[in-house]
């Protein structure tokens, strides 16, 4: 069960990081939201 959850954040990650910029704080928790194209407004 581990390894699927695993797993599925590491695709939610690189769905997220292709449609979206994030700045992250020194702990890696994010503290802002860019938008890369036209596509991605849910930000």
């Amino acid at each position: 069960m581990k390894s699927r959850v695993q797993r599925g954040r590491a695709k939610l990650r690189l769905l997220l990081e292709a449609c979206c910029e994030f700045a992250l704080d020194a702990r890696g928790r994010i503290i802002a939201c860019e938008p890369r194209g036209p596509g991605c407004e849910s930000c």
